[in-house]
Protein backbone atom coordinates (compact mmCIF):
# COMPACT_ATOMS: atom_id res chain seq x y z
CA UNK A 1 0.00 0.00 0.00
CA UNK A 2 2.70 2.63 0.90
CA UNK A 3 4.24 1.82 -2.70
CA UNK A 4 1.04 2.25 -4.46
CA UNK A 5 0.20 5.69 -2.33
CA UNK A 6 4.38 6.86 -2.95
CA UNK A 7 3.37 5.83 -7.16
CA UNK A 8 0.61 8.07 -6.89
CA UNK A 9 2.25 11.27 -5.70
CA UNK A 10 5.25 10.80 -7.87
CA UNK A 11 2.52 10.13 -10.82
CA UNK A 12 0.56 13.42 -9.66
CA UNK A 13 3.71 15.40 -9.22
CA UNK A 14 5.21 14.71 -12.59
CA UNK A 15 1.60 15.71 -14.29
CA UNK A 16 2.41 19.27 -12.42
CA UNK A 17 5.46 19.31 -13.72
CA UNK A 18 4.22 18.57 -17.52
CA UNK A 19 1.50 21.41 -16.52
CA UNK A 20 4.04 24.08 -15.73
CA UNK A 21 6.72 23.31 -18.07
CA UNK A 22 4.22 24.15 -20.79
CA UNK A 23 2.50 27.79 -19.27
CA UNK A 24 -0.16 25.73 -17.79
CA UNK A 25 -0.01 27.41 -14.55
CA UNK A 26 -3.86 27.53 -13.67
CA UNK A 27 -4.48 24.04 -14.17
CA UNK A 28 -1.44 23.23 -12.43
CA UNK A 29 -2.68 25.26 -9.26
CA UNK A 30 -6.51 23.63 -9.48
CA UNK A 31 -4.54 20.33 -10.16
CA UNK A 32 -2.61 20.95 -7.11
CA UNK A 33 -5.59 22.11 -4.63
CA UNK A 34 -7.97 19.21 -5.95
CA UNK A 35 -5.24 16.75 -5.23
CA UNK A 36 -4.17 18.17 -1.71
CA UNK A 37 -7.64 17.71 -0.16
CA UNK A 38 -8.18 14.63 -2.83
CA UNK A 39 -5.37 12.44 -0.84
CA UNK A 40 -6.50 13.89 2.43
CA UNK A 41 -9.40 12.55 2.25
CA UNK A 42 -8.70 8.89 0.86
CA UNK A 43 -5.28 8.76 2.97
CA UNK A 44 -6.09 10.51 6.42
CA UNK A 45 -3.48 8.36 7.98
CA UNK A 46 -0.61 8.83 5.74
CA UNK A 47 0.46 12.15 6.99
CA UNK A 48 4.19 12.03 5.43
CA UNK A 49 1.86 12.14 1.97
CA UNK A 50 -0.29 14.42 2.56
CA UNK A 51 3.20 16.99 3.91
CA UNK A 52 4.33 16.13 0.83
CA UNK A 53 2.04 17.48 -0.90
CA UNK A 54 1.40 20.82 0.82
CA UNK A 55 5.06 21.11 0.61
CA UNK A 56 4.57 20.98 -3.48
CA UNK A 57 1.87 23.35 -3.57
CA UNK A 58 3.55 25.84 -1.04
CA UNK A 59 6.40 25.74 -3.46
CA UNK A 60 4.29 26.68 -6.47
CA UNK A 61 2.99 29.26 -4.58
CA UNK A 62 6.79 30.67 -3.78
CA UNK A 63 7.75 30.42 -7.34
CA UNK A 64 5.01 32.54 -8.13
CA UNK A 65 6.03 35.11 -5.78
CA UNK A 66 2.46 34.53 -3.50
CA UNK A 67 4.21 34.44 -0.40
CA UNK A 68 1.42 34.63 1.60
CA UNK A 69 -0.63 31.48 0.26
CA UNK A 70 2.92 29.88 0.17
CA UNK A 71 3.79 30.44 4.14
CA UNK A 72 -0.10 28.67 4.82
CA UNK A 73 0.79 25.83 2.73
CA UNK A 74 4.11 25.14 4.47
CA UNK A 75 3.00 26.11 7.77
CA UNK A 76 0.12 22.98 7.49
CA UNK A 77 2.81 20.64 6.23
CA UNK A 78 4.37 21.37 9.17
CA UNK A 79 1.28 21.53 11.28
CA UNK A 80 0.50 18.02 10.24
CA UNK A 81 4.02 16.55 10.73
CA UNK A 82 3.90 18.46 14.51
CA UNK A 83 0.81 16.81 15.37
CA UNK A 84 2.11 13.16 13.92
CA UNK A 85 3.02 10.39 16.50
CA UNK A 86 5.44 8.70 14.18
CA UNK A 87 8.88 10.47 14.32
CA UNK A 88 10.54 7.84 12.20
CA UNK A 89 13.35 8.76 9.82
CA UNK A 90 11.34 9.39 6.72
CA UNK A 91 8.97 11.65 9.31
CA UNK A 92 12.53 13.50 10.31
CA UNK A 93 13.46 14.27 6.55
CA UNK A 94 10.70 15.68 5.69
CA UNK A 95 9.91 17.88 8.76
CA UNK A 96 13.13 19.32 7.85
CA UNK A 97 12.37 19.47 4.24
CA UNK A 98 9.50 21.26 5.46
CA UNK A 99 11.16 23.63 7.74
CA UNK A 100 13.97 24.12 5.04
CA UNK A 101 11.22 24.85 2.26
CA UNK A 102 9.58 27.19 4.84
CA UNK A 103 13.08 29.45 5.54
CA UNK A 104 13.60 29.61 1.87
CA UNK A 105 10.28 31.57 1.76
CA UNK A 106 11.24 33.46 3.85
CA UNK A 107 14.65 34.57 2.64
CA UNK A 108 12.86 35.06 -0.15
CA UNK A 109 10.28 37.51 1.25
CA UNK A 110 12.95 39.37 2.70
CA UNK A 111 12.32 38.65 6.05
CA UNK A 112 15.68 36.88 7.25
CA UNK A 113 15.63 36.52 10.92
CA UNK A 114 12.82 34.14 10.35
CA UNK A 115 14.71 32.29 7.64
CA UNK A 116 17.76 32.29 9.92
CA UNK A 117 15.94 30.69 12.82
CA UNK A 118 14.17 28.21 10.57
CA UNK A 119 17.62 27.05 8.43
CA UNK A 120 18.70 26.37 11.82
CA UNK A 121 15.87 24.25 12.62
CA UNK A 122 16.51 22.74 9.50
CA UNK A 123 19.77 21.92 9.84
CA UNK A 124 19.39 20.24 13.58
CA UNK A 125 16.71 17.85 12.22
CA UNK A 126 18.87 16.95 9.02
CA UNK A 127 21.39 15.78 11.17
CA UNK A 128 19.60 13.44 12.69
CA UNK A 129 18.73 11.57 9.89
CA UNK A 130 20.89 8.56 8.90
CA UNK A 131 23.73 10.05 6.79
CA UNK A 132 23.33 7.90 3.78
CA UNK A 133 19.22 9.66 3.60
CA UNK A 134 19.79 13.56 3.36
CA UNK A 135 23.46 14.68 2.98
CA UNK A 136 22.44 16.81 -0.41
CA UNK A 137 19.65 18.17 1.93
CA UNK A 138 22.24 18.85 4.78
CA UNK A 139 24.37 20.60 2.51
CA UNK A 140 21.51 22.34 1.08
CA UNK A 141 20.31 23.85 4.33
CA UNK A 142 23.90 24.78 5.03
CA UNK A 143 24.34 26.73 1.87
CA UNK A 144 20.73 27.98 2.43
CA UNK A 145 21.72 29.42 6.06
CA UNK A 146 24.44 30.65 4.61
CA UNK A 147 22.89 32.88 1.81
CA UNK A 148 21.20 34.52 4.86
CA UNK A 149 24.33 35.16 6.28
CA UNK A 150 25.47 37.22 3.04
CA UNK A 151 22.32 38.73 2.91
CA UNK A 152 22.89 39.78 6.74
CA UNK A 153 27.14 40.82 5.18
CA UNK A 154 27.90 38.03 7.62
CA UNK A 155 30.83 36.75 5.17
CA UNK A 156 32.65 34.81 7.85
CA UNK A 157 29.55 33.23 9.47
CA UNK A 158 28.77 32.24 5.68
CA UNK A 159 31.74 30.73 4.70
CA UNK A 160 31.96 28.55 7.98
CA UNK A 161 28.28 27.12 6.88
CA UNK A 162 29.65 26.58 2.83
CA UNK A 163 32.31 24.97 4.05
CA UNK A 164 30.53 22.59 6.74
CA UNK A 165 27.92 21.62 3.54
CA UNK A 166 31.56 21.67 1.12
CA UNK A 167 32.74 18.64 3.91
CA UNK A 168 29.33 16.94 3.70
CA UNK A 169 29.58 16.78 -0.07
CA UNK A 170 33.19 15.35 -0.03
CA UNK A 171 31.93 12.52 2.13
CA UNK A 172 29.00 11.25 -0.39
CA UNK A 173 28.90 10.14 -4.12
CA UNK A 174 29.79 12.93 -5.84
CA UNK A 175 27.05 15.21 -7.06
CA UNK A 176 28.29 17.98 -9.22
CA UNK A 177 25.55 20.33 -9.30
CA UNK A 178 25.44 20.91 -5.70
CA UNK A 179 29.34 20.98 -4.92
CA UNK A 180 29.15 23.55 -8.37
CA UNK A 181 26.51 25.31 -5.73
CA UNK A 182 28.52 25.59 -2.71
CA UNK A 183 31.90 26.69 -4.80
CA UNK A 184 30.00 29.21 -6.16
CA UNK A 185 28.72 30.32 -2.80
CA UNK A 186 32.30 30.26 -0.89
CA UNK A 187 33.19 32.24 -4.58
CA UNK A 188 30.55 35.16 -3.06
CA UNK A 189 32.04 35.11 0.38
CA UNK A 190 35.55 35.21 -1.10
CA UNK A 191 34.38 38.82 -2.83
CA UNK A 192 32.80 40.01 0.26
CA UNK A 193 36.00 39.51 2.10
CA UNK A 194 37.88 40.86 -1.11
CA UNK A 195 39.65 37.52 -1.42
CA UNK A 196 39.82 38.01 -5.19
CA UNK A 197 41.78 35.90 -6.51
CA UNK A 198 40.73 32.89 -4.45
CA UNK A 199 36.93 34.08 -5.72
CA UNK A 200 37.98 33.73 -8.73
CA UNK A 201 39.18 30.22 -8.25
CA UNK A 202 36.35 29.32 -7.07
CA UNK A 203 33.85 30.43 -9.69
CA UNK A 204 36.14 28.67 -12.38
CA UNK A 205 36.44 25.38 -10.55
CA UNK A 206 31.97 26.11 -9.96
CA UNK A 207 31.88 26.93 -13.80
CA UNK A 208 33.27 23.48 -15.24
CA UNK A 209 31.08 21.53 -11.97
CA UNK A 210 28.37 23.08 -13.91
CA UNK A 211 29.17 22.25 -17.73
CA UNK A 212 29.12 18.84 -16.31
CA UNK A 213 25.82 18.67 -15.21
CA UNK A 214 24.72 20.06 -18.59
CA UNK A 215 23.71 23.19 -16.34
CA UNK A 216 24.88 26.03 -19.40
CA UNK A 217 23.26 29.13 -17.61
CA UNK A 218 24.86 28.66 -14.18
CA UNK A 219 28.08 28.05 -15.73
CA UNK A 220 27.78 31.05 -17.64
CA UNK A 221 27.18 33.18 -14.57
CA UNK A 222 30.00 31.60 -12.71
CA UNK A 223 32.31 32.44 -15.83
CA UNK A 224 30.83 35.91 -15.77
CA UNK A 225 31.15 36.54 -12.40
CA UNK A 226 34.94 35.40 -12.96
CA UNK A 227 35.61 37.22 -15.93
CA UNK A 228 34.25 40.53 -14.00
CA UNK A 229 36.94 40.21 -11.29
CA UNK A 230 39.48 39.28 -13.61
CA UNK A 231 38.96 42.57 -15.48
CA UNK A 232 39.35 44.49 -12.13
CA UNK A 233 42.97 43.23 -11.41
Amino acid sequence: MEMDRAFSIGKLLAEIDGLLKTGEDARAEARLVEAVSGYAEANPDDIVGQSVLFNELGGFYRNKGRFDKGEAAYWKAKELLEQSADTNENWIWNYATTLNNLAGLYRMDGQLQKAAELFDRAIEAYEHCQQELAPDYLASAYNNKGLVCLDLREADKAKALFLKAKAVLERTEKNPYAMGTTLSNLGFAAVIEKEFSKAIALFREAEALFRETGDWEMARRCKEFASRLEARR
